[in-house]
């Protein structure tokens, strides 16, 4: 079992080396020992599609006294924080949230 250990860390070594490229640099130790250290960072990014959503009819925002806002280029995902989005019958679609 023992001749088995060496080459599947090796292989293992091979296949993280060719997906990471931070990998690269960790060294196969001469015992069949393999560290990896993975830094993650998080953020709280927000990916919007940048479209006008054509089911919009106006929206209302609080910083505008929520007068309806009509002819606007805006979807869900980039409706600034507490406006919200009508459609022509007056039904919600949704509200903006925080970034």
């Amino acid at each position: 079992m023992k001749s088995f250990i060496t080459p599947l860390i090796e292989e293992t070594h091979a296949d993280l080396l060719s997906n990471i490229t931070t990998v690269s640099r960790a060294p196969a130790l001469d015992r069949g020992i393999f560290l990896l250290g993975i830094q993650v960072e998080y953020t709280n990014a927000k990916s919007c599609l940048q479209y006008c959503d054509d089911e919009v009819a106006y929206m209302t925002c609080p910083s505008s006294g929520d007068e309806q806002i009509s002819q606007v280029c805006v979807n869900c995902c980039t409706a600034d924080e507490g406006c919200k989005l009508f459609k022509t019958d007056g039904l919600l679609i949704c509200t903006g949230t925080k970034d």
